[in-house]
C-alpha cells in the first residue's frame, strides 16, 4: 500500500493578465515536515523601470522572481515550524537579498521609467509556514491570506495601504500601497500565527485574483462555485483560470491548500451548503441590484461581515 502523503496537494495557479510576462510568483515546497506557501506580486507601477541588460525585464518582474528564489533557498536551509520564525528574520532576508542583487546587477543605467516614485525591486508578498495544525503568516502589501471553512471566507491579513480601507472599500478606492519589499526604502513584514480547524482551505492570493470582482463575496463565490463544478483539483484549477482570465486586469496568483479532507469529492460536498447560502444571500441580490448601485453592494457587504 502506498504511503499517504504528508500534505494534501495544493492548487497552484499563476498567470499573466493582459501582458506578456507574469510579474507574480508562487511558491509551494516541502521540507522537514513543513510546507512553505508564498505569493509574490511585483509592483508594476513603481517597478515599471526596465533593465536592457537583463532581457529588458521590469524591476517588478525581477523582484518577484528574486524574492521567491531566495525564500525557497532559505526554507531549504532553515525550515522551522510556525512560531519559530520571526517577521524580522524574513525582513532582513529580503532586504539583504535586494541590496546584494542591486549592487551586483542593477548598477547599469536603466531605460525609460525614472522618477521619485519609481522603486528598485518592489514586490508585495504573503508567506505561510504550514504544518496541518497551524499556519504562521508573514506579509507586506496587499497580497492576502484567507481561511475558507464551512462557516465562510475569513481574511487573515490586513492590507498595507496609505489610506486604510476594508476589503470592500479597497475595490473602489485607488489607495497606494504603503509597505512592500524593495531595495531602496525601509519595509517590514507583519506576522501572525493561526490555529487551523480540523478541515478547511488556506488561501493565498495576489490582488489580481480579487480586485476585479464587484465584492469580496464574489471572491468566495468564485472559489466555491468552481469547486462544486470540479471533479478533481486539476479541474478546479482549470475552472478558476478560465473564470479569472475572463475578468483579470492584472497578473493572478492563487494558492489553495486544503486540509482535513480525505478526497476531493468530500471537500466539494462539505462546502456545498455554504456555496448555496452565499449565492442566495449575496450574489443573487447583487446581480438584481441596478448596475453600479454601490450602496446596495455596500449593504450586502455589511451583512456579510456580520457573519
Amino acid at each position: 500500500m502506498a504511503k499517504e502523503p504528508r500534505f494534501s496537494p495544493a492548487v497552484k495557479l499563476s498567470f499573466a493578465g493582459g501582458h506578456n510576462h507574469n510579474e507574480d510568483r508562487a511558491v509551494c515546497v516541502d521540507q522537514a515536515g513543513l510546507r512553505l506557501l508564498a505569493a509574490f506580486d511585483g509592483c508594476g507601477g513603481v517597478g515599471g523601470r526596465r533593465y536592457p541588460h537583463l532581457n529588458n525585464h521590469t524591476g517588478a518582474y525581477l523582484a518577484a522572481g528574486l524574492y521567491a528564489r531566495c525564500l525557497e533557498q532559505w526554507f531549504a536551509d532553515h525550515a522551522a515550524p510556525p512560531g519559530k520564525v520571526t517577521a524580522d528574520e524574513l525582513t532582513l532576508l529580503f532586504a539583504h537579498t535586494a541590496a546584494r542583487y542591486q549592487a551586483e546587477h542593477l548598477r547599469l543605467a536603466p531605460s525609460a521609467v525614472t522618477g521619485s516614485l519609481v522603486r528598485t525591486l518592489p514586490s508585495t508578498t504573503v508567506i505561510a509556514l504550514y504544518n496541518k495544525t497551524q499556519a504562521a503568516l508573514y506579509w507586506a502589501g496587499d497580497t492576502r491570506a484567507y481561511l475558507l471553512t464551512e462557516g465562510g471566507l475569513r481574511q487573515l491579513t490586513a492590507d498595507d495601504l496609505a489610506t486604510p480601507a476594508d476589503a470592500f472599500a479597497s475595490l473602489y478606492a485607488d489607495a497606494p500601497i504603503a509597505n512592500y519589499l524593495c531595495a531602496d526604502r525601509p519595509f517590514s513584514l507583519h506576522e501572525t500565527t493561526v490555529a487551523l480547524p480540523k478541515a478547511g482551505i488556506l488561501v493565498l492570493a495576489t490582488d489580481g485574483a480579487f480586485h476585479t470582482l464587484p465584492t469580496p463575496m464574489h471572491f468566495e463565490a468564485l472559489l466555491l462555485d468552481t469547486l462544486w463544478l470540479s471533479d478533481s483539483k486539476k479541474q478546479w484549477k482549470k475552472l478558476l483560470k478560465e473564470q479569472l482570465s475572463a475578468c483579470a486586469a492584472d497578473d493572478v496568483t492563487l494558492l489553495l491548500q486544503p486540509f482535513g479532507f480525505a478526497a476531493h469529492d468530500e471537500m466539494r460536498r462539505a462546502f456545498d451548503k455554504r456555496r448555496r447560502h452565499v449565492r442566495q444571500a449575496y450574489i443573487l441580490p447583487a446581480e438584481e441590484a441596478a448596475p453600479g448601485n454601490h450602496l446596495a453592494l455596500k449593504s450586502l457587504w455589511d451583512m456579510y461581515q456580520k457573519e
